[in-house]
């Protein structure tokens, strides 16, 4: 009975440690993505291209906005989109590691109102998505779980865009 008891106590040992294991994987991964982009935003070589929204998107009404690219060499580190629109202004910061996205921050804020209506924090390995922040509420509704993905693509959109800008002003 003791070595069955003994034998029991041990198993539910080894399960609680690989519990805590497996959550705190991904929570190494978002601390490790938490640093990365940190040391980007204090990096000030740095080097930016800046595009306004006639030589990066087709003309919309009531929006006006800028692209910028933060590099190095000719690696994209960082994007940042900011949209100005009828009702308050869009930003989305997209962070880079190794030439992949790793983490999205997106701010929405409605025009004469403090402080931002809606922040989402989008954290990232390869084409997963490995955890997701929210506050507040979008304008346009509710957060859905395809949003990440299509922050995903944009941002491969928006690096194109970036880096054959980059290629044309190095010509």
């Amino acid at each position: 009975m003791r070595i069955l008891c003994a034998a029991f106590v041990l198993l539910l040992s080894c399960v609680c440690a690989l519990r805590v294991s497996a959550q705190t994987a991904p929570d190494d991964k978002v601390r490790a993505i938490q640093t990365a982009y940190q040391q980007i935003d204090h990096d000030t070589a740095l080097r930016i291209i800046s595009m306004t929204e006639h030589e990066f998107a087709a003309d919309e009404a009531g929006k006006s906005g800028t692209l910028k690219g933060f590099f190095k060499g000719d690696s994209l580190f960082k994007i940042i989109l900011s949209v100005g629109l009828s009702y308050g202004k869009i930003k989305e910061n997209y962070y880079f590691r190794g030439g992949q996205l790793v983490y999205v921050y997106e701010t929405e804020n409605d025009n004469g109102k403090p402080g931002d209506a809606f922040e989402g924090r989008y954290f990232f390995e390869g084409y997963k998505t490995l955890s997701v922040l929210l506050k507040g509420t979008k304008r346009d509704g509710p957060d859905d779980s395809h949003h990440s993905l299509e922050l995903y693509h944009n941002a491969g959109y928006y690096a194109g865009i970036l880096q054959k800008e980059a290629r044309r002003r190095r010509t």
